[in-house]
């Protein structure tokens, strides 16, 4: 009865994000029209490369119900990720598995930002999967889960590799390796078979690689991004009480006095082959993150990995002050430079909902005197492609930002919308009559 209380706690935090948009970030927009496309034509229609065919595919029958269904997905996904990790913390023996159940729950991570129509919840809660199923010997139905996350998300296919580091290392033995590595990878090729005819896989590779020569982390830029990181991951203040916290196991390490001491209060226990995947998980989201360093959310697959190494760790004292600050930071931000707080992540993420939805819709309702091209970026294109179902839709509607030219035309032709314009574009544009108004590029 306390877990399904908690869990029912947990899907009710979500309720106020369900409404006022598919999510702040763009691509939950992006994820939503594909949708819409895919309804339309028949068949599947990739959101952005490389594709996500799992999380894509259940948006499809979602989508006519609009963003309340599709982030209900993301919130119920999330559900059953905390309901899984508590799982999980009871069988590790954690001094406290709600405690850090609660810090990975109602962190700012997976209540707030993983509660949009994007992937990252659904993601999570397979992975997940993957590795109580891989606890508990079930090694087909974790791969199978493993296939399905990384239809999620592709990066995530490359887990398989601390998946089967666990596998060797608990000496599972090679029919449990062959059962697993089986329904991996067929339902991985099972999975991606769409994927493939759309478009050929190889120029997600290649964009990749132009992104990891250009945007790698340095020595130098290092730093700052780890903290922007730890933030982003755990707030400001829970970062900042995990650290110190650590520091002083550390300390209980090195110093032999009260080294004896800290053994007899923590009492943690560390299952070498469970130990393998976590910090394998976390190495290799770490590593690949590091290559291209363009979004923190890339992180969010090693977020319950490191909380699992850093709870075996901590007391359950430190723990619960620990998950309340991580918790603490979605309702309210100190501002220490100011003196002062700001609202927290769930009020910034409601209110940029709002207001993305304000500014589609005012563009929508603008009425040029003479015949004009907007320029509104991508994601204002993917707004009014669903809000303004009465606009005429270009091929281009489909895939904004991703090639110039107008995407959305007004019935008469009189006003049109563009995510970006080249010069040839807009000098076509202007030689037809058309004046060219740049809002946002």
């Amino acid at each position: 009865m306390p877990r399904l209380i908690f869990l029912l706690v947990v899907f009710a935090s979500r309720v106020p994000l369900l409404g006022g948009g598919f999510g702040s970030d763009g691509d939950s927009w992006r994820n939503a029209v594909a949708a819409l496309r895919m309804r339309e034509a028949g068949h599947y229609v990739a959101s952005r490369p490389p594709g996500f065919p799992v999380f894509e595919s259940l948006l499809v029958p979602l989508v006519p119900w609009g963003w309340v269904a599709t982030n209900a997905l993301a919130a119920l996904a999330g559900v059953a990720a905390a309901a899984v990790f508590l799982r999980i913390c009871r069988e590790s023996r954690i001094p406290s598995p709600y405690w850090l159940t609660f810090a990975f729950a109602f962190g700012g991570v997976l209540w707030v930002y993983a509660t949009q129509t994007m992937d990252y919840a659904l993601g999570l809660a397979l992975l997940l999967g993957t590795y109580h199923g891989l606890r508990n010997r079930r090694y087909f139905l974790a791969g199978l889960l493993l296939a399905l996350a990384a239809g999620c998300r592709l990066t995530t296919a490359t887990l398989v590799v601390p998946a089967l580091a666990m596998l060797l290392v608990s000496r599972a033995g090679w029919r449990a390796i062959a059962s697993f590595l089986t329904s991996y990878v067929l339902a991985t090729a099972a999975v991606y078979v769409p994927v493939i005819l759309y478009y050929r896989a190889v120029g997600s590779i290649h964009g990749f690689l132009w992104h990891a020569s250009r945007t790698h982390v340095t020595l130098h830029s290092l730093p700052s991004l780890l903290r922007l990181d730890a933030v982003f991951l755990f707030g400001k203040l829970g970062s900042l009480m995990l650290v110190l916290a650590l520091a002083g196991r550390l300390l209980f390490a090195l110093y032999p006095p009260l080294r004896a001491w800290g053994r007899a209060r923590m009492q943690f226990r560390l299952p070498a082959p469970g130990i393998v995947f976590e910090a394998g998980v976390v190495l290799v989201v770490a590593t690949l993150y590091l290559m291209a360093p363009y979004e923190a959310a890339y992180l969010i697959p090693l977020l319950p990995f490191a909380l699992l190494l850093v709870g075996r760790l901590l007391t359950r004292p430190v723990l619960a002050v620990a998950a309340l600050l991580i918790a603490s930071e979605v309702l309210v931000v100190p501002m220490f430079d100011k003196r002062g707080w700001a609202p927290g992540r769930l009020q910034l993420e409601i209110d940029q909902r709002r207001e993305g939805l304000r500014v589609a819709r005012a563009l929508e309702a603008r009425r040029p005197a003479e015949p004009t091209v907007f320029v509104v970026g991508r994601v204002a294109v993917f707004q009014l492609h669903v809000l303004a179902p009465s606009l005429e839709r270009d091929e281009r509607a489909w895939r904004a930002g991703m090639e110039p030219g107008v995407a959305l035309w007004s019935p008469d032709r009189r006003r049109g919308y563009a995510a970006l314009l080249g010069p040839s574009d807009r000098q076509a544009l202007e030689d037809q009559g058309y004046r060219v108004e740049v809002l946002r590029e």
